[in-house]
């Protein structure tokens, strides 16, 4: 006995697990509380009797809802559009959970909980998306299996006219035990078989894939990987959300190869340099001399060889890192270091460029995970000391600031009367300001119309995050007369003592200054209040921490042995010349060709993403229909042509139950031909014949044949010898009415 409520039951884990799949990928807790509550509330709907579901206006409001947010994230360009997608389908799938009064709202849910694990395997390839996963796999095979057989004696019921065409399909499938052990068999091949393919899919299969597919579709107005951004936008309203997700980990070595550790230690990962400050729109941004061959030091390098920036003096303290990213983006992708890099190696080949002007070192090449080794020299003397970033009017309020606050530490207001001690005295005297007198927030205040957002931050709302405290100091150093940029990077600190590593968050993005102190000198100046960057402010002992830097040294194992797998070999082998295969070449011009067809600004903009949003949800529609539509009727046609090719009917080929095949081939050329979706039993009880033997015989070849195909009875020679004598007086009794109407 196979209950209905069983598989609703089934149906609804496979759901949740492809619910969390999508949570855990794009780390949305939050929206994993919401997936608990749907979950609830849809097996609460389920239980009862007879199944109710939400009111439909309201379930078609919601999914309105759903579209229109996932619509303005699209437009807002702050999420890559896969995740936005992704979403939106989740969304989708915790409101059908709702409505599940029918056998095919069943089938629209497998197709939808389908489409979201695809979605969330786009979007990430973490550890914990993988245990999913392993979950998710025998849940939505069993489901499907169990589906079928419903789904298949329903269709049997109503072809009888055993339930009527809108009556609610029956609680219980009532099958003999060898029957549901048969079904178990079914499911537990199919999910050893997807396991199987599954691994054989991913050995053969490029690392750099899906991530860049992903970053194709995602590079639709958000070109900047998650938590970092190379240039700065002051004066947005709004709460700033912090994620954990991991973005990179580095391991920091000495000159000597020894493992440098501390868990009080900050890596300032530099990522761009921003020189460029515009009053009017608030925003900072790094000055392009990409054209300029002076500024720019292009190398190419093959997997594994060491590229020579600058050479390394003797006497220096040098500082190695190894750098494992989750994943760069497509194109040119900054490669994060401390300080100014002299060398690089990368575990892939491709083109490194470095900017002498900065420092950033760049790389050219396919989207996915990479690895690298970077050696930088404390504290050296930049490459190009002469790059004097552009001058800023501060407005007489700030400069007004700066000179009290020069008069404060007895520094003088001349720059050309000042040494490095006492540009040191002035910087060191605006951080304590900034430091003591203002307060870290992540919620964003908007500036008055006609208003800098810095004087906004220094004179009116003393709190911002991070960006503010680093412009405020950029700028009164320059008012000073020092030579100051922001930085925008990661400030990393959280060290794993399990692996040897420290592990790089989203939520370590951060901005910091450079100043020039000495005239051959850049030193990184910190002017954020120090208990309020994020990987102090989470610091924490403790059995959890303790288990939470166990499953990160997993997660870490997990990227770099399993996701990034013979990635040089597999991948190297797969691509052109511009680093990507045959394959991914053609899905990045499709995806090229589709973003072409988005305008950048604009009512066109959003007339463009209601289109393709449209386009997904129809295409989504269409095919979770065709679970219960398009697959089942291509089955039926093709075992048509096989019956009409061989003469007898595709049912009945295991040879324990081939005669009732022959029986039933023998009945259809004498005009009986048994209907698709017909009961055997109920057709071989409506055969009407001159010769009342006929209907016997159909009976008990039918009877005989559930006992072997649904009962487990074996089939000895006895029975073979009944089953051949059976069969062969049916056909004699057909034929000799045939005969006797000839």
């Amino acid at each position: 006995m196979i209950r209905l409520a069983r598989l609703r039951l089934l149906i609804l884990g496979s759901a949740v697990t492809a619910a969390l799949c999508f949570v855990a990928a794009d780390v949305r807790p939050g929206l994993g509380l919401v997936v608990a509550a749907a979950a609830v509330l849809s097996h609460v709907l389920t239980l009862m009797k007879p199944v109710r579901a939400l009111p439909s206006l309201g379930l078609n409001a919601l999914v309105l809802a759903s579209a229109g947010y996932a619509l303005l994230q699209a437009a807002q360009q702050r999420t890559e559009l896969i995740t936005v997608v992704a979403e939106f389908l989740t969304l989708v799938l915790l409101i059908r959970l709702q409505d599940r009064r029918r056998l095919r709202d069943e089938a629209q849910t497998i197709a939808l909980s389908l489409f979201v694990v695809i979605g969330a395997i786009l979007t990430s390839n973490s550890l914990a998306l993988g245990l999913l996963l392993m979950i998710y796999t025998p849940l939505i095979v069993t489901a499907i299996v169990y589906f079928q057989a419903h789904a298949g004696h329903a269709q049997a019921l109503r072809a009888s006219g055993a339930l009527g065409r809108d009556a609610p399909e029956p609680a219980t499938f009532g099958v003999a035990g060898a029957a549901i052990w048969s079904l178990r068999r079914t499911a537990f091949v199919a999910i050893v078989l997807s396991l199987l393919l599954g691994v054989i899919a991913f050995v053969v299969t490029p690392r750099n894939l899906i991530p860049s597919v992903s970053s194709t579709w995602g590079d639709i107005g958000a070109t900047s990987p998650s938590g970092f951004s190379d240039t700065i936008r002051l004066g947005a309203s709004g709460v700033i959300s912090q994620s954990p997700q991991s973005v990179m980990e580095v391991v920091l070595r000495d000159g000597d190869g020894r493992n440098i550790s501390g868990e009080w230690l900050t890596l300032y990962l530099r990522g761009a340099v921003l020189t460029d400050y515009d009053r009017d729109t608030g925003s900072w941004e790094r000055r392009d001399r990409s054209e300029d061959r002076n500024d720019t030091d292009d190398r190419p390098a093959s997997a594994g060889t060491v590229v020579v920036f600058r050479p390394e003096p003797e006497g220096t303290t040098r500082v190695r890192q190894e750098v494992t990213v989750r994943r760069v983006r497509d194109g040119t992708a900054p490669l994060f270091s401390m300080f100014e890099p002299a060398t690089i190696m990368g575990d892939e080949p491709g083109r490194f460029i470095r900017s002498r002007s900065d420092g950033i070192v760049y790389r050219q090449g396919a989207a996915g995970p990479f690895r690298y080794v970077v050696s930088s020299v404390v504290n050296s003397t930049m490459s190009n000391p002469r790059q004097v970033p552009p001058a800023i009017d501060p407005g007489p309020r700030i400069r007004e600031l700066v000179d009290g606050l020069l008069d404060r530490a007895g520094v003088s207001r001349n720059p050309l009367e000042r040494d490095a001690p006492a540009n040191r005295r002035a910087i060191n005297e605006f951080r304590a300001f900034l430091r003591e007198g203002f307060s870290y927030t992540l919620e964003m205040t908007s500036p008055m119309e006609d208003e800098d957002p810095i004087e906004m931050f220094l004179f009116r709302t003393k709190a911002g995050h991070c960006e503010y405290f680093a412009s405020a100091l950029a700028i009164m150093c320059r008012t000073a007369g020092i030579d100051a940029r922001v930085v925008t990077g990661y400030a990393a600190g959280e060290f794993n003592p399990v692996v040897g590593h420290f592990v790089v968050r989203e939520s370590d993005a951060h901005a910091w200054v450079e100043a020039r102190v000495v005239p051959t000198r850049w030193e990184t100046i910190d002017p954020t209040p120090e208990g309020s960057v994020p990987h102090v402010a989470r610091r924490r002992t403790g059995l959890l921490a303790t288990l939470r830097q166990f499953y990160d040294a997993l997660e870490f194992t997990w990227v770099t042995s399993v996701v990034s797998f013979d990635q040089s070999r597999v991948g190297t082998a797969s691509r052109s010349e511009s680093g990507r295969g045959p394959v991914l070449e053609m899905l990045s011009s499709v995806g090229q060709t589709l973003r072409g067809l988005v305008p950048e600004t604009g009512l066109g903009r959003w007339a463009a993403l209601v289109l393709i949003a449209g386009a997904g949800v129809f295409g989504a529609v269409v095919i979770s229909r065709g679970l219960g539509g398009v697959m089942p009727t291509l089955m039926r046609a093709i075992r048509g042509v096989l019956s009409r090719m061989t003469g007898r009917p595709t049912t009945g080929t295991d040879p324990a139950t081939r005669f009732y095949g022959e029986a039933l081939a023998a009945l259809a050329r004498a005009g009986h031909e048994k209907g698709e979706g017909v009961a055997p039993m109920h057709f071989a009880r409506s055969i009407s014949h001159g010769d009342a033997r006929v209907r016997e015989l159909v009976i008990e070849i039918v009877e005989r044949y559930y006992r072997v195909r649904f009962g487990g009875v074996a089939m000895d020679s006895a029975g073979r010898a009944w089953a051949v004598s059976a069969v062969a007086e049916l056909r004699w009794r057909l034929q000799g009415a045939r005969d006797r109407v000839a």
